[in-house]
């Protein structure tokens, strides 16, 4: 709880000396990253940058494709916010759909208040930095207070299943 106390408090820091807009999505972010180990961290990091572009090519497509016609445009993101919700349904890991909903949802909101290209591609731009800024400041946070790696993971659970047989095999010897 304190090593993701301290990469928020990181974050939220670092975001306000920058005057980065999202401030509430850095925190989401630090907690979507800190895992128990590293390996479950670097994988959640490598699986919602995928996501994250494709959520940006969804928003990219959905403003060239339905730019003038709001009724296209809202069914499209309700078609699209449905899929989501339906892939944090099968997903095994489903607090990662989340955060592209979320950059969805703020792109439409965004779109439909301030229809202007230039607009949508700075909030983008900005939300990559934000993903950039929590990142960094997740790992670091993690190098410092040395989260263990995956295999120092699996040993600690391979002894404590080991000792919970022995202790098994010993009240049944008994």
């Amino acid at each position: 709880t304190w090593r993701m106390t301290l990469a928020i408090v990181l974050v939220t820091l670092v975001m306000l000396t920058f005057r980065m807009p999202f401030l509430y999505i850095g925190p989401f972010l630090v907690f979507l990253l800190s895992q128990r180990n590293l390996f479950m961290g670097r994988m959640v990091t490598v699986l919602l940058l995928i996501l994250l572009g494709v959520a940006c090519l969804i928003t990219y497509g959905v403003a060239a494709l339905a730019w003038d016609h709001a009724w296209l445009r809202v069914s499209l993101w309700v078609g699209i916010y449905w899929g989501g919700f339906f892939l944090m349904h099968i997903l095994q890991e489903p607090r990662l759909a989340v955060g592209p909903l979320c950059i969805l949802a703020l792109m439409s909101y965004a779109f439909d208040k301030y229809p202007y290209p230039n607009i949508i591609l700075s909030q983008l731009g900005w939300i990559w930095a934000l993903v950039g800024v929590s990142f960094v400041c997740t790992f670091l946070m993690q190098w410092l207070t040395g989260v263990p790696t995956a295999i120092e993971h699996l040993r600690e659970e391979f002894r404590r299943l080991s000792k919970q047989v022995e202790d098994m095999c010993g009240e049944l010897a008994r």
